[in-house]
């Protein structure tokens, strides 16, 4: 697998999936409230104070990119007959151990099954989402058995 490949592929699909999450955020608001985006605000704030829109979005671009990058080589790697239903699986495998429970320990919050449903399902919606659109728009370099 060329790595300049996978770049490329991971920022493509990151791109897209960096998209398709607010729509899913949005999309889910009107049942869950809104939930999403705790973690890539205070990501920002651990470098800077009171972080701009623009710095935020380039945070949730480069994060979007970062997790299409890893998601990509792992579908690669498995081999996976069916990419988007691993990258589906993945996708929330990914919330569980980052969002609910690495990023709470790291910041001090409370986990979100402590928090309700609004917490716990609307960011999973999100995650799943990205990794279902990233999982979707790589399906033909995932596909490829080229190296």
């Amino acid at each position: 697998m060329s790595f300049k490949r996978l770049l490329l592929e991971a920022l493509k699909a990151g791109i897209a999936g960096a998209f398709v999450m607010p729509i899913a955020g949005m999309i889910s608001k009107p049942i869950f409230s809104w939930h999403v985006w705790q973690y890539g605000k205070k990501s920002a704030e651990i470098f800077v104070e009171n972080p701009s829109f623009g710095l935020l979005f380039a945070v949730h671009l480069l994060w979007s990119w970062v997790a299409a990058l890893l998601l990509i080589a792992f579908l690669r790697k498995m081999r996976a007959d069916s990419p988007v239903l691993l990258g589906a699986a993945v996708g929330g495998i990914y919330y569980f151990l980052v969002n609910a429970i690495a990023l709470p320990l790291y910041f001090g919050d409370p986990f979100p099954w402590q928090q309700g449903v609004p917490y716990l399902a609307q960011p999973l919606i999100v995650l799943v989402s990205f990794a279902i659109c990233v999982s979707f728009m790589s399906r033909r370099y995932v596909l490829s058995r080229e190296s």
